[in-house]
């Protein structure tokens, strides 16, 4: 008989364990979201919202216009030396249709 409520203890205390190390993540889950707060957007009701969003739209926009750049480049190089021109791997793999399936 003692075994058995021995183990039993043991079960409960082994739940409340378990529970508490729920309940902790659970907390520090939350305390992450509230210390998010106004730090991930740009509200619409801020003032200086335009202003925001112009800065965050300058850094895909510099990286647009350098990829543009850099494609010209490779487009004139392979239009002057065919001999080094890159080559699709396979039939599949056009330069207007990328590959969708394994060949």
């Amino acid at each position: 008989m003692p075994v058995r409520c021995d183990r039993r203890y043991r079960e409960r205390i082994s739940r409340s364990y378990e529970k508490s190390l729920e309940l902790q993540k659970k907390t520090e889950h939350y305390a992450g979201k509230a210390a998010a707060v106004g730090k991930n957007g740009i509200s619409s009701d801020d003032p200086d919202a335009i202003g925001k969003l112009t800065a965050k739209l300058a850094t895909p926009q510099a990286s647009q216009d350098a990829m543009k750049k850099l494609n010209a480049v490779i487009r004139r190089h392979a239009e002057t030396h065919t001999e080094t021109r890159i080559t699709a791997p396979c039939s599949c793999v056009t330069a207007n249709r990328p590959r969708k399936r394994a060949c």
